[in-house]
């Protein structure tokens, strides 16, 4: 399914789910010591509001400045893939893409020592396999991504949402993996987005974003299986350009990261890059 080159990438995404505790947000933590499930990440300058118990007072005195020390938590989150598997992920290499980005990131998680789960979905949950981590439960993923064919129905992000909601716990990592072809996306990551940390991965062929002027061709929806007579003269990629720009001003907006792939990208590259950006941010 992978090539040991592809694999080999793998092992270099670091997803960090480790949620990072400052003395501002660590609160009611009585006890951060050797053991307790706390490791240290870096000394800070104090800022008003912090703990004073998490002055390094020997560090200030050396330094001159207060400093404080910051700490992330030793607990993994649990991941959560949402994969979309309607019709249009049928189209051209997204297929293809999709699948090799969901087997990356279950791999990522497995060598993070993070629980990983996934939905399938189209205008329907189609497949949910809950949060685990061993590598068998990996290689099950996997083989359930790869291995799917039904790619034949509209998309409704919506009811994988409300599954979502009732089985993964409180701040977890959600990535929904799709050409983001459909009604509700943004709607629907907000929602997601109020209980838990998400990305957004979307695949576009380039061909529909610009698609070549050939006069006028008689086309069916994939989705709808609708059959219209379409002016290529009259940019008929324009519409989907403008969803395209629309979807990732209003992701933008309401603070949900966004990893918009593309043709001839090495996808697993872009992962890496994409995650050793978001760790620094």
């Amino acid at each position: 399914m992978l090539s040991p080159e592809i694999l080999a990438k793998i092992k270099k995404i670091d997803i960090q789910t480790r949620k990072i505790l400052s003395g501002m947000s660590i609160g009611n933590y009585k006890n951060i010591s050797r053991g307790s499930g706390f490791e240290f990440e870096q000394l800070r300058d104090y800022v008003e509001g912090d703990d004073v118990r998490f002055i390094d007072w020997k560090s200030s005195a050396r330094s001159g400045k207060i400093l404080v020390r910051q700490y992330y938590e030793d607990k993994n989150r649990s991941i959560y893939l949402l994969v979309d598997v309607s019709s249009s992920i049928n189209f051209g290499q997204k297929k293809e893409i999709v699948r090799k980005i969901a087997s990356a990131l279950s791999l990522a998680a497995y060598y993070n020592k993070d629980n990983v789960g996934l939905i399938l979905f189209d205008n329907e949950v189609r497949n949910f396999i809950s949060a685990k981590c061993s590598m068998a439960h990996t290689q099950h993923l996997m083989k359930t991504v790869f291995e799917y064919q039904n790619f034949s129905n509209g998309t409704d992000i919506k009811p994988a949402v409300s599954l979502l909601l009732n089985k993964a716990k409180s701040n977890s990592l959600i990535f929904v993996i799709s050409d983001f072809i459909g009604d509700n996306f943004v709607d629907a990551l907000k929602i997601i987005s109020k209980k838990h940390d998400v990305v957004s991965i979307k695949y576009v062929e380039n061909i529909e974003l610009n698609f070549p002027d050939v006069g006028i061709l008689n086309m069916q929806d994939i989705e709808t299986k609708q059959e219209n007579l379409i002016n290529s003269s009259f940019g008929f990629s324009a519409s989907l350009q403008e969803i395209d720009i629309e979807i990732t001003k209003k992701l933008k907006q309401n603070y949900i990261d966004l990893l918009h792939l593309k043709d001839n990208e090495d996808t697993i590259d872009k992962l890496i890059l994409f995650f050793q950006k978001r760790r620094i941010k």
